[in-house]
């Protein structure tokens, strides 16, 4: 079993913006374990032969021309983002130096 410290749990959190009463990181750290052993599990699977262009269906090259279009909406996301500077938009930031 993959073991997840408070940090990384609290790490984690600050990362998705989102506030975890302390009362209840031993929960999300049990979560946390639970995705982890999940993962190596995945991992564990021998992929030699699966190309990237493979799909279950057994399709490939499958895709569509990318046309850019205009969804109307820029402007509403745009005001949306607490990090914007006029019509710039923003992101906080997560490397830390």
């Amino acid at each position: 079993m993959t073991r997840a410290e408070k940090p990384q749990v609290e790490y984690l959190a600050g990362l998705a913006r989102l506030e975890i009463p302390a009362e209840e990181v031993p929960r999300y750290e049990k979560e946390f374990e639970a995705i982890l052993d999940y993962i190596k599990k995945i991992e564990s699977v021998p992929a030699d032969d699966a190309g990237t262009d493979k799909t279950i269906s057994g399709l490939s090259g499958v895709t569509r021309a990318d046309e850019p279009a205009d969804s109307g909406m820029a402007e509403e996301l745009i005001a949306c983002d607490p990090f914007r500077r006029g019509r710039l938009t923003g992101a906080p930031r997560v490397i830390k130096k």
